[in-house]
């Protein structure tokens, strides 16, 4: 075979080989379109499968720390005393909020004693500070009381 000929044909080769890798990335960089007329609805049932614990640890080897077999070490539990529904002075309630787009800051509109307030977090009017809020609740102190206040519709 004369050196052009083998010259063409490696030529050939390696665009072939190399269209196929082309071709073979464009593939998968786009899927193919889904045609959403042949997408059937399917029945949303919940199957909830209750597996119980078969198994279960025996303690009967030598603490590696205290050098004696295990005990039954429990953690005290703390009871602290839960006060009666703390009132709060002033009749407060969360009506809604906006979200700034650009800073994703979010406004409250809290109404004290039938005024209306634009909140930040942080803010403090009439001795209430807005400590936290998402868009179906919000939390404020006063004084030593904190309150989860619901939106209300």
């Amino acid at each position: 075979m004369p050196k052009n000929t083998r010259t063409y044909v490696l030529i050939a080769l390696v665009l072939i080989i190399w269209g196929v890798l082309g071709f073979r990335f464009l593939t998968f960089i786009q899927p193919d379109e889904i045609d959403t007329n042949s997408i059937t609805k399917i029945d949303n049932k919940v199957v909830s499968e209750t597996i119980q614990d078969t198994f279960s640890i025996k303690n009967d080897y030598p603490d590696p720390f205290w050098g004696s077999l295990a005990e039954n070490r429990t953690k005290k539990s703390i009871s602290r005393a839960i006060s009666a529904e703390t009132h709060l002075p002033f009749v407060v309630r969360y009506t809604g909020s906006i979200v700034n787009a650009t800073t994703g800051s979010r406004l409250f509109f809290i109404s004290v004693d039938n005024e209306d307030y634009l909140m930040r977090k942080g803010d403090v009017i009439k001795g209430f500070r807005l400590i936290n809020g998402t868009s179906t609740s919000v939390t404020v102190r006063y004084q030593k009381i904190t309150k989860k206040i619901d939106l209300e519709n």
